[in-house]
Formats: structure tokens, sequence, C-alpha cells
């Protein structure tokens, strides 16, 4: 796709997508997201809840984080990748000119699940100057703009009333599947697998369970469904 010049805040991205179910006249979807698409995918199903059937999410920290604690401000170590790449000058270069994003798709992956026509495949599109900056300016805005306020609890006082399973692989080293945070207190109808024989990239890992997973989850009955979802 495009990658046009933006601050990338989610916000804008969950808009974008709306604005793609109503130029195809998809009233209600079933909807499966990973990372920042899941973390999108989660503010489509809070704001949105008629158009979204049910929701299969994939390794993301749901809307509500855990309260502060030692243990959590240690995961924020996490996210040194993403300094990283926000870094002006930096960011750009290690994704153009190095092998970065190549390393950090097959650092702790638990199954040999990449060949080198998906790591291409993965990887040459960013090497293009704009989408660069756009990855730059994804991280960038979460880093200056979202992340505060997530931590501050800006969902809070949202419940998520979309049929939601969050398919988890816990050797992620991204993400740390024990800071869920009080999603159950959230949410009327969610729950989470958690998965030892998978890492960040579940999809790719571990693809027969995810399609199992999301036949199963796609066929149960939908309270909040305002019509019968398009897959």
């Amino acid at each position: 796709s495009d990658a046009p010049p933006g601050a990338y805040d989610k916000a804008t991205l969950a808009g974008d997508m709306l604005g793609l179910l109503d130029a195809l006249e998809l009233d209600c979807v079933d909807l499966i997201a990973h990372d920042w698409g899941a973390w999108i995918g989660f503010i489509l199903c809070l704001d949105h809840p008629r158009r979204f059937a049910h929701y299969l999410a994939l390794n993301i920290l749901p809307p509500w984080p855990e309260p502060p604690s030692l243990r959590g401000s240690a995961g924020i170590v996490r996210l040194w990748y993403q300094l990283a790449i926000a870094t002006p000058g930096l960011g750009r270069a290690l994704i153009r000119h190095t092998s970065f994003i190549r390393r950090l798709i097959l650092a702790g992956a638990v199954h040999d699940a990449w060949s080198e026509d998906d790591l291409r495949a993965f990887t040459s599109p960013l090497r293009v100057p704009e989408r660069a900056d756009a990855s730059v300016h994804l991280y960038r805005t979460f880093l200056l703009r979202e992340l505060v306020p997530y931590l501050g609890g800006q969902f809070s006082d949202r419940r998520l009333a979309v049929p939601t399973l969050l398919l988890f692989g816990t050797r992620d080293l991204a993400i740390d599947h024990r800071r869920l945070g009080p999603w159950a207190e959230h949410a009327d109808e969610m729950t989470v697998e958690l998965r030892e024989d998978a890492g960040h990239f579940i999809a790719e890992e571990l693809p027969e369970l995810v399609v199992a997973r999301a036949l199963e989850l796609f066929a149960s009955s939908s309270a909040s469904a305002a019509s019968p979802p398009t897959s």
C-alpha cells in the first residue's frame, strides 16, 4: 500500500480501516489482527462494536495496562528496538541499510517458520524511503504521544463488547505475556490462550492453530453483531 507522510497515530489508522470497510460496503466483519494491527483492532472494536462480529487478536497487549510495578517498569526495557527505530536518522538508516529488521523477525522464533523469500517479502518494501519513514513515525508517535496516555488508563472507562480471543505466543521477546493487565474487568466476552510453543509471530509459527482458532471463534454466536458478518 501507499505510505503517505503523517504521524501514523493508531486512532487515524483505525479510521482508515473503518473507511476501507465503508468503501467495500461491509457493514459487519470478523476481524483478525497482529501486533500494531491488533492494537488498532482493539480500538476499532471499542469504538465501533457493531461493525465487528468477532475479534481474534494475536500477540498484543489489551488496552488496559496492569497497575504500575517494578515488573512493569522492567518490561519497558523490551521496547529498546522501538526507541532505536524512532530515533531521528538512526531508525531510517537501520531499516533501509542494515539487517536490523531481519534480525528482529528471526529473534526468538520457536519454529523455523521463515524462508528467504518470506524474509525478503517483509523487509524489502521497508527499504523504500517513504515506507521506512512510515515505520519510524509509527514507533515515534507511539513513544512520544500514545504510550503515556495508555499507561495512564485512557481506556479504563471503556468496555469491550465484541467476542474476542487473544492468542499469545509466550516466547515473545517484544511483549511480555505476564503484563496482559486486568482485561477480564473490561471485556464482556474475551478469553486469552497462551501458547508456550510460539513467539511473537504466532501466525507464521503456528498457522494451522491460528486458522483453527479463527474458524472456531467466527462460527460462534455473537450477541454484539448487528448483521451477519462477512469475513
